[in-house]
């Protein structure tokens, strides 16, 4: 159902945005993940991209370098298989990211 789906979007934009909100809060990185799983099981990957984005900023922000890496990592294979142009922002932002980890 078309609505659904939507509204299942909808709701899974929203965890993302709290999920921001929240960056300096514990819960954060939990909120991330679930919009990374919302937006998965919608086959949402510039969603579920962002979100991994995100939920690596917010672990890197709990000093868990290796997790927050390994979501950039994450986000990178998704887009291997995707669509978007080489030249488009998500790609360079997140390449930004795992780039910065891999320095670390």
């Amino acid at each position: 159902n078309a609505y659904l789906t939507r509204q299942f979007r909808t709701l899974a934009v929203f965890v993302v945005v709290l999920g921001v909100v929240l960056l300096a809060l514990d819960d954060a990185a939990a909120s991330l993940q679930t919009s990374v799983a919302i937006f998965r099981s919608l086959d949402d990957r510039p969603w579920q991209v962002r979100s991994m984005g995100w939920l690596g900023l917010a672990l890197a922000a709990r000093s868990e370098q290796a997790a927050a890496a390994e979501a950039w990592r994450g986000a990178v294979r998704v887009l291997d298989g995707s669509r978007l142009p080489p030249e488009s922002p998500l790609r360079a932002w997140l390449g930004r990211l795992a780039a910065g980890a891999a320095e670390a």
